[in-house]
């Protein structure tokens, strides 16, 4: 039987709780729990916050994961960053990083409860925007042996959440893993305009797949090799799409993104956390158009198209 994706061979069961705890929201203005589970959800992580003496890393694990904040977001952030702790695995280290340092020096109390349970909050200064979330990570390490795992600061992550993504990359181990990816269009002689990347509903893993980090994507070693050394022109190119400029460079690769499942599937969102400015900019206002034009080359659109073929030939 020739090998698909771990959930669709032997834990649909699992996949189906991970997609039960909320419907996909439409946009990133989804702000509620939606449903009773959602609350209660949010209440265990508030106490384990106050409470629990869990470590939030395990010596013995084998992914690190990385995550940045910003600005009132940063009273919030310990309940996604507790529910990664709270995982059936949990990263070697798990890592938050700040640009500001005056939230630096002020954490909140149930981030300096998290720190003693070995969360590192880590001050970078250089303004790396968006990209805080994982460019420090990436260039403070001079060869990565270690995948990387990024997530964002306002998602409630299930329990099999982080054992999912690193299951699937012992079976695959060159693709980027991630729970969410859109099926990128050629129209033309260029990518097609960004609000017509729709999710993926296939189990076709190739570089016309998009994934985004609010779901979690993990990234191979050698991709977080490959990453460091492009350095950042993210800067100056596309400083508010990290999602764009990690998958131009697995493009470049030539890495394939693999999508968990059949359904892409965003996880709960903590509540009074979307701030939708940037959300608009990227995708109603064309930010991430623009941005598109700037960084994918000729080379690349034509390799996205042709694996974008691929896919529609074994979907058909």
């Amino acid at each position: 039987m020739p090998v698909t994706s771990l959930f669709s061979r032997v834990n649909t069961a699992v996949l189906r709780r991970l997609r039960g705890l909320l419907p996909a929201p439409k946009t990133r203005s989804a702000d509620a729990p939606a449903n009773r589970q959602v609350r209660n959800d949010l209440i265990h992580l508030q106490l384990a916050n106050r409470l629990s003496r869990r470590p939030a890393i395990d010596p013995n694990g084998t992914t690190v994961v990385t995550v940045t904040t910003h600005g009132a977001r940063i009273e919030r952030a310990y309940i996604a960053l507790e529910s990664i702790a709270r995982g059936r695995a949990r990263p070697a280290r798990l890592l938050l990083w700040l640009d500001d340092e005056e939230i630096f020096r002020a954490l909140p109390q149930s981030l300096r409860r998290l720190e003693r349970r070995g969360l590192e909050v880590i001050l970078d200064l250089n303004k790396y925007k968006v990209h805080t979330k994982y460019y420090p990570y990436v260039k403070s390490v001079d060869v990565h042996v270690m995948p990387l795992v990024t997530a964002d600061d306002d998602v409630l992550y299930p329990r099999e959440w982080l054992s999912a993504l690193q299951a699937e990359h012992a079976l695959f181990p060159n693709d980027v893993i991630c729970f969410r990816a859109h099926r990128i269009p050629v129209v033309g002689d260029a990518l097609g305009p960004y609000k017509t990347w729709a999710p993926c509903n296939d189990f076709h893993a190739g570089i016309s797949n998009l994934g985004t980090s609010v779901s979690g994507q993990l990234f191979p070693a050698p991709v977080v090799n490959a990453i460091r050394a492009k350095g950042d022109e993210f800067r100056t190119l596309v400083p508010d799409a990290d999602d764009l400029w990690l998958h131009v460079c697995t493009v470049e690769q030539n890495v394939a993104t693999r999508q968990i499942g059949r359904q892409s599937i965003t996880f709960p969102y903590v509540p009074g956390s979307q701030a939708a400015g940037l959300y608009l900019q990227n995708v109603w206002n064309g930010g991430n158009d623009a941005a598109v034009e700037r960084i994918y080359s000729p080379a690349a659109v034509e390799a996205i198209r042709q694996d974008a073929v691929r896919a529609e030939s074994a979907a058909g």
